[in-house]
């Protein structure tokens, strides 16, 4: 099996953090027993989000090539519906969703070539 990293983005509302009701940290340490490389972020809010994102395609050639080249994969877990996603209080459409992934998926299309 090849190993692949994962970005795990969870925006829990409090009321579920509360509950004890997450899933990023049992989903990170799952992925890195199996050898995959798994972090994980909280999103609190749609700006949160747009920083992770921004923090993530921070990577450049540099660093990807001081280790091995592997694909990346974005799991987003919040709560919304088939109209939006929710972070925290703020409520971000599909579109809107897509252009915030813009800067993580021009970084993997030039890391990809």
């Amino acid at each position: 099996m090849s190993a692949i990293r994962i970005a795990i983005i969870e925006s829990p509302s409090p009321i579920d953090l509360f509950d004890r009701r997450s899933e990023a940290k049992a989903l990170e340490a799952n992925c890195n027993l199996i050898g995959h490389q798994a972090i994980s972020f909280f999103g609190k809010s749609h700006l949160n989000f747009q920083s992770v994102v921004k923090y993530l395609a921070s990577s450049d050639s540099i660093h990807v090539s001081q280790g091995p080249s592997l694909p990346l994969f974005l799991h987003i877990s919040s709560h919304g519906n088939s109209e939006c996603v929710a972070f925290g209080g703020d409520v971000v459409n599909w579109d809107e969703l897509a252009r915030d992934l813009t800067p993580l998926l021009k970084i993997l299309i030039v890391l990809g070539s």
